[in-house]
Formats: structure tokens, sequence, C-alpha cells
């Protein structure tokens, strides 16, 4: 076959060049662009995508809403540079967060950790050698470190001492980044979870791992209301009752839970909109669990982080004495460097002032179904479930076995907790009577036995 030759000086023919020109353009990028995993990234980049779980529009800055984890004092020990201690310490971290990926795909989750962000990639993938994900992380961030601020700071955390005590000094720091971490918010409303926590499949629909749309999930749905409503309380956590007021309030939001869910049905969206009415925008005084808490970013949530970290560094400074005597044992390990009750007297400081000065930050409530605590509790009238559980929280759910085996292991308790009431189960489903009555169930000032609503 001849081959066709252009005459000298013969112009191109302009369709055919701009065809070329364009197919160029096209493929240029993929011989250009190397392919990159976010593990690769360590969250350095000025913007960000933001993740469509929230707001339904696309735009530019950072994600919105983000789930975030701290695993610090990884390296500290000394098998701390071995691969296979950071696999033994990011185990319940990278568990954790494979449910959230299961549980709703799109959204992100960040890890604090003083690992670099290879470290953190290697030991996800030994982790999750057997199941269908490869990552789990999107993001990996230095692990906030505290400076002492004077002498008595110093000798609790950096000073010498025997094996006992220099554990004692690492959980100390390790308390510490992590409260720290609260004010490096990856998110503009960061819901900061332990590692021993667990996220249930969706028990509505049968989603596989991209079967359904994230705005469906019942985590995204409760998630979407507390990022719209971020402005009214900057730090949300599971509150405790301490006293006959804050129980008085608590039992409002569950009337009006119980008054509304014939509409629309038990949730925690609906929680969350009843524990706000219920408080009527009030800091809670009785404390919280920190195990679990929704954080917004900005000037208010930051002030509240220093004032948990002051009052937490007042206190350990004053056992300070027992740090130092070598005494040490199982039931004190359990509560030693524990951050509750520096968080209680944050929260009853914080109401006293509440009458005379403007509001530095507000403690508000987080529905039950998003920190259960003990999935094995019976049901009653003081520890309502409202809707399907989102996550469990104890180390006892999650110890033991591998990545899959934990997996199979804890969907089997999400669906037993999951369960109608009277069929065994922990969750409030339908607006069916339970097998017991309470009070909240009737009217305000109405008797228990009143025809309920």
């Amino acid at each position: 076959r001849c081959r066709r030759v252009r005459p000298r000086g013969q112009p191109h023919n302009d369709h055919q060049s701009a065809m070329r020109a364009a197919l160029l353009l096209l493929l240029a990028p993929l011989h250009a662009q190397q392919r990159r995993t976010i593990n690769d990234v360590v969250s350095t980049r000025p913007k960000y995508s933001i993740n469509d779980v929230v707001s339904r529009k696309q735009s530019r800055g950072r994600p919105r809403v983000g789930i975030a984890y701290t695993r610090n004092e990884v390296t500290a020990g000394p098998n701390g540079h071995t691969e296979e201690h950071h696999v033994f310490e990011l185990r319940n971290a990278v568990l954790s967060a494979l449910s959230v990926k299961r549980a709703a795909p799109a959204l992100p989750v960040a890890l604090f950790t003083d690992l670099s962000a290879a470290e953190v990639k290697a030991a996800a993938r030994r982790l999750l050698n057997d199941t269908s994900h490869r990552r789990v992380f999107d993001y990996v961030l230095p692990n906030a470190q505290f400076k002492p601020r004077n002498e008595q700071e110093a000798r609790l955390l950096k000073g010498g001492g025997d094996a006992v005590v220099l554990r004692r000094r690492q959980k100390l720091r390790s308390r510490l980044g992590r409260l720290l971490n609260l004010a490096g918010k990856p998110f503009d409303l960061t819901l900061f979870v332990d590692d021993d926590t667990y996220f249930c499949p969706s028990p509505e629909q049968k989603c596989e791992r991209y079967g359904c749309s994230s705005p469906d999930r019942p985590l995204v749905r409760v998630l979407r209301h507390l990022y719209a409503t971020r402005k009214v309380y900057d730090v949300r956590a599971t509150v405790f009752a301490r006293d006959a007021k804050e129980g008085v309030l608590q039992n409002e939001a569950k009337r009006c839970v119980w008054s509304r869910a014939a509409d629309r049905g038990f949730s925690a969206t609906l929680e969350a909109q009843c524990l706000e009415r219920a408080a009527t925008r009030r800091s809670a005084c009785g404390g919280a669990q920190g195990g679990a808490m929704a954080v917004s970013a900005g000037d208010r949530s930051r002030q509240f982080v220093r004032d948990w970290v002051d009052a937490y560094l007042r206190h350990w400074t004053k056992q300070a004495t027992r740090l130092g005597a070598g005494k040490y044992d199982e039931r004190e390990a359990r509560t030693f460097a524990s951050d509750q009750g520096p968080l209680l007297d944050v929260a009853q400081t914080r109401c006293k002032e509440e009458e005379s000065t403007k509001p530095k930050w507000k403690l508000g409530a987080l529905p039950r179904t998003m920190n259960v605590r003990d999935a094995d509790a019976a049901p009653d009238c003081r520890n309502s479930v409202f809707g399907p559980v989102l996550f469990l929280h104890q180390k006892k759910y999650v110890r033991g076995g591998s990545i899959p085996e934990a997996v199979q292991r804890l969907d089997g308790v999400c669906r037993r907790v999951n369960r109608p009431l009277h069929d065994g189960g922990l969750s409030w489903k339908n607006k069916t009577k339970p097998p017991f009555e309470c009070g909240w169930m009737s009217p305000r000032g109405a008797p228990a036995g009143t025809p309920l609503l």
C-alpha cells in the first residue's frame, strides 16, 4: 500500500489537527501523573476535596465532618521502632477505623500518632491483609506533645524512676497528647473516639461495601445534624446526671423522644434534637464520658481543651507523691491518669460561670446510641437506647482474634443489640409498648398509668 504524502507547503487538515491535539491532551495526564494513595500524604496540603457526606454541594476546602483517633507514645518503649510493635499498637485503631469505612465509606478518618505515615501504612496493610480493604486512615497527623510550663509539671512528666514509674509517666503523656489533639481538629466537626470502639453496620439496609448511598446511613444522618447545629454546642459527649436537676433534663429529653417517635421513629438524630430542646442550650454540668466527643472547630473549643488540660495537670500534680512512691497495683492501673474527674471539675466550673459571664464554651450531650458502653445490660428506663446502636465502646468487645475474626464477632454483637426490645435486643425500634413502663412515657405532670402519647 502506498503511503500518501502531503506536498510541501500544503496546510494541515484543521479537523484532523484539532482531533489529534485533543487526544494528546487527554492522554498526557495519564502518563505524567503517578497513582498515589491517601496514606502517602501526611495531610500537609493547603486544600482538600470536601466530602459530600454532610453537604451535597461540591466545593473546595477541608473536609467538613470526619472521625479521628489518637494512638501515641508508640515509639516510647524499647521495641517502639519495630513493625511488630506497630502492628500490636495499631490493631484496635485499625479495627475501629475499618468499621467506620463499612458503616459509612465516604466519611474520612484521621489518626494522630507519633508514627510516620509510611509506618502506619505498613502496619495497617498487614492487619488488613485478609480483608477487602487496603487502607482505613485517610489522614495521618502528628501527635501533639505537651511542653511542661513549670518545674512541677516537668517532674511529673519527664522525671526518672523504675520501670513502673516510667510507665506511669508515659501514660500521663499519652493522655495529655490525646487531650491536646482535640484542639488540632482536621475537620470542621470531628468525632473523636477511643480505639476500643466499633461502629455497627447499618441495620436498616443490607449495604455492601458501597451498596447504598452515604446520606441514607444512620451514622451520617446524625453527623449531618451535629454539623448543622455545631454553633449550639462546641463539644458534645455522653453526659452524666449527677444531681436531680440533670436527671430531670434527661427525662424531659426522653419524654420528647417518646412523644415524637410515633411520627418519625426512633433515631439518634431525634434524640439529639430532644436533648438540645430539654437543655435549652445550656452547658451540661454533670461531667461526661470522654471516649467519644464531637468537637467543633473554633476558638471556643480550643479554650475548652486548655481548661481541661489545666484541670488535668492540677489534679495529677497533686498526686505526684503517689507517682514516686513505687506503689502500683491492678486496681490503680485501671484508673491511673484518668481524665474523667478533671472533666467533671471543668464542667461544674463552667456552669457556675455561666450565670455571670458570657459562655466561653458549651458542653452538650451526644445521643446514647453513639457510645454504648455495655451491650450486655438489660434495657430499662434509665439506660434507653433510642434507635439503632451506632457504635460500641468497650475493650472486652474488641479484644482478641484477627481483624476478620473480630469483625465477625462484633457484627454478631451489633445484630444482637439492634434487635427489638421484645426480641431480646437493646435498641428501641418502634412505638410498640416495651416490656416495662417509664414515667417519662406520660405527658409532663400526668401519672405513669395514663395512656401513652
